[in-house]
């Protein structure tokens, strides 16, 4: 995803520089670009659901390791629980990252979109 962020990043800084003043160059730029921003904004919202998901499911499973800390010491039960709460920590802290990629490179198509409007108004 954030291969895709950076070709389109690269493809509109070009596009931007090389654009006539042609108001119709200018506006299919605006469509292109707004249409990859809803596309990378739904891939924002399912990541941001499945990291919530991620997230819901790691705190059950802490309660639940600290409820059987607490209620059958150390047994083989815990050890398990310990070994899903890593492997869904580092699961979590992966999506994590995805989503902080995939907000900020949102936010910087935005400001294409905010260049562009400008040149159509002069």
């Amino acid at each position: 995803m954030d291969k895709q962020l950076a070709q389109h990043d690269q493809f509109m800084t070009k596009a931007i520089s090389d654009a006539s003043d042609s108001k119709k160059d200018i506006q299919a730029l605006i469509d292109y670009n707004e249409q990859t921003i809803q596309h990378f904004q739904h891939e924002r919202l399912i990541h941001l659901l499945v990291t919530f998901f991620f997230a819901g499911l790691l705190l059950l499973f802490v309660i639940g390791y600290f409820v059987a800390l607490i209620t059958i010491s150390l047994s083989s039960l815990t050890w398990l629980l310990l070994a899903a709460i890593t492997l869904l920590l580092i699961t979590e802290l992966f999506y994590i990252r995805h989503y902080y990629i995939l907000e900020n490179g949102t936010q910087k198509l935005y400001r294409f979109s905010k260049e562009l409007y400008e040149k159509l108004k002069n």
